[in-house]
């Protein structure tokens, strides 16, 4: 597979291919390649006309919404000497975790050194239902990225970028504690250190914003809201350990729960008029 960029972040890498290869085979084997592999990402661009025909099957848009790739995210652009798709990588990957209130949605966002392509609300409308990124003027002034999406269904860019972060460094922080100490013993101290070190991992994904506390219906007080907690931690007990798993030495499961904090990308407002 060749390559014009590899962009580093964090945790998971990004691939951009040459123009070249836009909306050739070459893409689509790049395309099943990063989305089999973990964690990575992969930035895809079309500048066929045909992305905007719904019959069209060929295009790199429709075959990577008809995989269900959620760790694709494909861009249009009309001109084939730029490279939005780079651009698009670059931001999404720009995150700092560490730092507070860092995390960010694509949607509506600038591409550095990237004009916007003239399309038509029908256009923009005919890419979203393929799950195909654009860049575009809004109200003649702004540019923006519209949807922010991965292919797969459901999918936002930010979510996907996130999560795979946060399953990296769940994983390393974890992994260190049997790198740090003598042994972790088989015992509930033992299995508090690896609490804690996933319980260090959750608190750092609230900070950066990836995840956040879910207000929720219930009949169980009188305002009829409840907050659940960002994100939670539920350990199997030690003492409920299989005998097959004390002797490989397999601690009990480790139960995490977290909401993702999301983000408004659309709002419905209600005008009424009195004379």
């Amino acid at each position: 597979i060749h390559t014009a960029c590899m962009c580093a972040g964090r945790a998971i890498f990004g691939w951009v291919l040459d123009a070249k290869w836009r909306d050739a085979e070459d893409q689509k084997l790049a395309a099943d390649y990063l989305n089999a592999h973990d964690p990575a990402y992969c930035s895809a661009c079309t500048n066929s006309e045909k992305a905007f025909d719904t019959s069209d099957t060929n295009n790199i848009a429709y075959y990577c919404k008809d995989k269900g790739y959620n760790g694709v995210s494909v861009i249009y652009h009309d001109n084939a000497q730029v490279y939005p798709d780079m651009s698009y990588a670059a931001l999404a990957l720009s995150v700092n975790y560490a730092q507070q209130n860092s995390t960010l949605t694509m949607k509506f966002k600038q591409l550095d050194g990237i004009e916007p392509s003239p399309l038509t609300e029908t256009q923009v409308s005919a890419l979203a239902a393929r799950n195909c990124n654009c860049y575009v003027l809004m109200g003649n002034t702004s540019r923006v990225i519209r949807e922010g999406v991965q292919s797969a269904d459901t999918w936002f860019t930010d979510s996907f970028v996130n999560l795979m972060n946060y399953k990296e460094e769940l994983q390393v922080e974890v992994f260190n504690v049997f790198l740090r100490n003598k042994k972790v013993p088989y015992t509930t101290a033992g299995q508090d250190l690896l609490v804690s070190a996933a319980a260090k991992i959750n608190r750092r994904y609230v900070r950066n914003g990836t995840f956040a506390d879910r207000e929720v219906e219930t009949d169980a007080n009188e305002s009829g809201v409840e907050t659940l907690p960002a994100t939670s931690i539920e350990p199997t007990l030690v003492a409920q350990a299989t005998t097959s798993e004390r002797a490989a030495r397999i601690a009990p499961p480790i139960a995490i729960t977290c909401y993702e904090a999301g983000a408004f990308h659309s709002v419905s407002l209600t005008v009424t008029v009195y004379n």
